[in-house]
């Protein structure tokens, strides 16, 4: 097995016919190691579970605790099962055009090739697991965190509207001043316990003479009002007049337009072509008149 500079060669004897599994494993890393040809040629004898330790270690799957207590988790930790399928490659799948690596095509073994495989492209070591698991710890923290900052949010806010309700009612009785809007809820409780406190006939009513500004002040806005309504309606008065004007100006304007058709005064009467020299005076009368209606209309 390689990874960039490194090397390592790990062997198990095959154990012979009858026994149940083989206890001589050997493994030796480094570089520009020689393939070994034959058993005494293996390098690094150690104990099954040595042998195990060490390439676990090599992948970066060793010491993994289990996350028992995470639901959302898989329930099983990788260990050098997993990594068989990337380390030996038997002829099969060699000549195999669908099958890249061995069990890869059996529903079973499948899900733990594909999960042991940030592993073995080293994308994913002891620490970056640990350092997930710890962050998925911290989120659902954060999350329950949340939830009661939420719940003590919406609970503050109904306290500060009822409290609200409560101080605006002493108010209106004369028990208390009138709250402001950014009071805070400590502000609020030392006023409702202020009022809890007082004594029955400490408040006061209002004075008389605010209460004659207040009628002062009502009937000047009154006064005022009807002022107001007054220009209004004059006003509306005037612009109706005003049309009417208008329109009574342009019927007559229309009517003087009809002398415009008259032809220029000369020796013959404009209505009947008589020679009149009568015709003639009314003929320039009218055009008098007209040419000192339109300069008072212009």
């Amino acid at each position: 097995w390689v990874m960039g500079d490194m090397q390592m060669i790990t062997g198990r004897l095959i154990p012979p016919v009858g026994q149940g599994t083989s206890t001589r494993m050997f493994v030796s890393n480094g570089r520009n190691l020689p393939i070994p040809q034959s058993v005494e040629a293996f390098q690094g004898a150690t104990t099954l579970e040595a042998g195990k330790g060490f390439i676990e270690r090599a992948f970066g799957i060793a010491g993994l605790p289990e996350a028992l207590d995470d639901r959302m988790a898989r329930k099983w930790r990788p260990t050098v099962r997993h990594a068989t399928a990337y380390m030996f490659v038997p002829k099969d799948v060699i000549y195999n055009e669908t099958a890249l690596l061995h069990g890869l095509d059996q529903a079973d073994e499948a899900p733990a090739i594909i999960e042991t495989m940030p592993y073995f492209l080293g994308v994913v070591n002891q620490d970056t697991v640990l350092q997930e698991r710890r962050l998925r710890d911290l989120r659902k923290k954060l999350e329950r965190e949340e939830r009661r900052l939420r719940a003590r949010q919406a609970a503050g806010s109904d306290y500060k509207k009822f409290a609200m309700r409560l101080l605006m009612d002493a108010h209106r009785n004369g028990l208390a001043d009138l709250p402001s809007d950014m009071a805070t809820e400590p502000e609020l409780q030392a006023a409702l316990t202020q009022i809890k406190q007082s004594k029955p006939g400490a408040g006061k009513n209002p004075e008389e003479s605010e209460l004659t500004n207040l009628y002062a002040q009502r009937r000047s806005l009154l006064s005022e009002i009807e002022n107001v309504r007054r220009k209004s309606r004059a006003t509306r008065k005037t612009l109706e007049d005003m049309k009417a004007f208008e329109g009574s100006v342009r019927r007559q304007y229309e009517k003087l337009k009809i002398a415009e058709h008259l032809q220029p005064a000369s020796s013959v009467c404009p209505l009947c072509e008589t020679p009149s020299e009568s015709g003639i005076e009314i003929s320039e009368a009218i055009h008098r008149s007209m040419s000192i209606v339109r300069s008072e209309t212009i």
